[in-house]
């Protein structure tokens, strides 16, 4: 996986759910400076990871977010231009 874009946790929730998935920070954002923002987090992760170089072209990034009560959603996304 090129880039893990989740809702914002704790931060030792973040580093655990990193390590099961064998992955380092650098395929992550920490929402630190801006805790959770509700159903949009992992949109602002991609965003700064996009930003931070985090997110390059042909990566698989897999986004996971939570709203309001038992809203739960997940994607997987090829990044990049699409080929004919």
């Amino acid at each position: 996986m090129g880039y893990l874009a989740i809702l914002h946790f704790k931060y030792s929730a973040h580093k655990y759910i990193l390590n099961e998935l064998g992955l380092d920070e650098s395929k992550s954002v920490y929402l630190c400076d801006y805790g959770h923002i509700g159903q949009i987090d992992q949109i602002l992760s991609l965003k700064l990871g996009l930003e931070q170089g985090k997110v390059k072209e042909g990566d698989i990034v897999v986004m996971v977010g939570a709203g309001i009560g038992y809203a739960w959603a997940a994607n997987t996304i090829k990044w990049g231009k699409v080929e004919d």
